[in-house]
């Protein structure tokens, strides 16, 4: 994964790359959230990703059809349960 991102990934890639290499992180722990567009992102990177990501937490307005494709723990907060 640590090699060169593709380019919808580098977003993330780069900096879950290094915070993979830190002293003391559990790479096999690392979970990645997101809110609004960043929550659809979160939810898309653990589909393409699932031998890096541990967990997904997402606040979003709306159901996202990538969620099938994840393989890991989803915490999904929609919107309208947050008011």
């Amino acid at each position: 994964m640590c090699g060169l991102p593709r380019d919808t990934d580098s977003a993330a890639t780069v900096p879950l790359c290094r915070l993979q290499q830190q002293p003391g992180v559990d790479a096999a722990r690392i979970a990645v959230v997101g809110f609004c567009y960043g929550g659809g992102a979160a939810i898309r990177y653990a589909a393409a990703h699932p031998e890096a990501v541990a967990a997904v937490g997402v606040f979003y307005g709306r159901p996202l059809e990538e969620v099938g494709g994840v393989s890991t723990a989803i915490v999904l907060l929609p919107a309208e349960q947050m008011i």
